[in-house]
């Protein structure tokens, strides 16, 4: 299961990175470094959970390396947003009022 999710985590900052110039022509690229960065964070402590609970040993190890190459893919989304702009000024965790 902890594959999957290191999979689907990679995937989704390949298409973050693969749809960039989509994502700045829509002028929404900030926005979605805003977005990364914050996923970063419940990631880390997600991964972080996950290692303190697991089995000493070959387990632990196992979950590290998954944890790495999350890590690794989000750092490498993030350099690619680095310069990004628009869209970083809405609230992306707020509360929805729209009803």
């Amino acid at each position: 299961m902890l594959e999957k999710v290191a999979s689907v985590n990679e995937r989704q900052m390949k298409l973050a990175r693969d749809d960039k110039p989509a994502m700045d022509k829509m002028h929404v690229a900030g926005l979605v470094k805003k977005n990364i960065s914050k996923g970063q964070e419940t990631s880390g402590a997600f991964w972080g959970v996950v290692i303190e609970k697991s089995p000493e040993g070959v387990i632990k190890g196992e979950v590290k390396a998954l944890e790495e190459r999350v890590k690794r893919a989000v750092v490498e989304t993030l350099r690619v947003y680095g310069d990004a702009t628009g869209g970083e000024d809405q609230d992306i965790g707020g509360e929805d009022d729209s009803d």
